[in-house]
Parts: structure tokens; C-alpha cells; sequence
């Protein structure tokens, strides 16, 4: 379930500001400028929207805003959803094609109208920000080793940044950078 917060009947959600990556800006500070809560307000925050995912599973995406949609990830899934509304945009879902790791998926970079998100059988995805079409699908390790790709990449300068889930079944980590253009390594 995501949740949009407004103050007051009044007020209205807002998405003034993006929120391009899992730490918020590029900074990695996760600070934001927006002003309109406070510690005198915060009391009378209130639910105005929910989106229902229709399926079980964890949920530890974190949520970027670009431009009043939201993008959000579950296992296998994408969504783009209206950040006022939280009425659905899009949705997409990957069909894994190898044996994955786990169930987990943790984001999506955002970068020049795409979307680019990991998959625990070891692949890096990238997606039409506006439709949810897949543009290019590479493998990015072998996981048979029990390696995956868990966390949120960071899209910077024509590069993906993303690091391998698995060290919980013996895996060494790396750090690998892929191009935004056609997700070479």
C-alpha cells in the first residue's frame, strides 16, 4: 500500500519537488526543502489516497517522483502511479529466466525518461518512464551462484550503477556500472 499525506481538508498532495533517487537527491542526504510540514503540523497529517498492489509479497521499494508519478517496484513488478491521485499510470512485470535468488527488489533509477530497475535472477532492466515498455534487458551475473540484483541502481551521466545482492549465500560483492544507451557493461 502506498499513501499520499495532506494537512488539513484543504491542502492538496503536492510533488512540486522530484525525488530522483532512493536517497532522495543526488546528494545522497536524503534532505528535503519542502517546508510545508513541520513539528506543528506533522499531528494532523492524514491519509488521502492508497493504491492497492492486488498481490502478497514484501514490499522494500523505496519511491522516487518525477514529474507527479511515482515509481515503485515489488519483486517482479513496476509501477508508475499518479502522485496526487495514486490512480495507476502503468504496470509492468518481468518474467524472470533463470532460477531467482530471493524475493526482493528494492527500486529503480531514474534518468532521462527511463526507468532502470534490478531482478534477483541477475538481470538490469530498462524501462519507458511514461509507457512501462521494456527498452533493453541484460544479464548482469550468473545466479546460480545465488548473486541477484536486490538493491536500487543509481543512474548518473549515462551509467548505471548497481552492486549484486547474495552475500548471505557466500557471493562476493561487486560494484558495476552499465550504459544508460544499451545497458553495456
Amino acid at each position: 500500500i502506498v499513501a499520499m499525506l495532506a494537512l488539513g481538508s484543504a491542502a492538496q498532495a503536492t510533488t512540486t519537488n522530484n525525488v530522483p533517487t532512493f536517497n532522495g537527491s543526488y546528494n545522497g542526504d536524503r534532505y528535503s526543502t519542502l517546508t510545508q510540514i513541520d513539528r506543528h503540523n506533522a499531528g494532523r497529517l492524514h491519509p488521502i489516497c492508497t493504491f492497492q498492489l492486488g498481490k502478497a509479497g514484501p514490499m522494500q521499494s523505496s519511491l522516487i517522483v518525477q514529474s507527479g508519478t511515482m515509481y515503485f517496484t515489488q519483486d517482479e513488478d513496476t509501477y508508475a502511479i499518479d502522485a496526487r491521485t495514486c490512480k495507476p499510470v502503468w504496470h509492468s512485470t518481468y518474467t524472470e529466466v533463470a532460477k531467482k535468488t530471493a524475493i526482493a527488489n528494492r527500486g529503480v533509477a531514474f534518468l532521462d525518461g527511463v526507468l532502470y530497475r534490478g531482478t534477483m535472477d541477475s538481470h538490469l532492466i530498462a524501462l519507458d518512464a511514461k509507457t512501462g515498455k521494456t527498452l533493453w534487458d541484460v544479464v548482469v551475473s550468473d545466479p546460480s551462484d545465488g548473486s541477484g540484483v536486490s538493491g536500487s541502481p543509481l543512474a548518473w551521466q549515462g551509467k548505471v550503477f548497481l552492486g549484486l545482492a547474495g552475500a548471505e549465500s557466500g557471493v562476493k560483492g561487486k560494484i558495476m556500472a552499465f550504459s544508460t544507451a544499451n545497458g553495456a557493461r
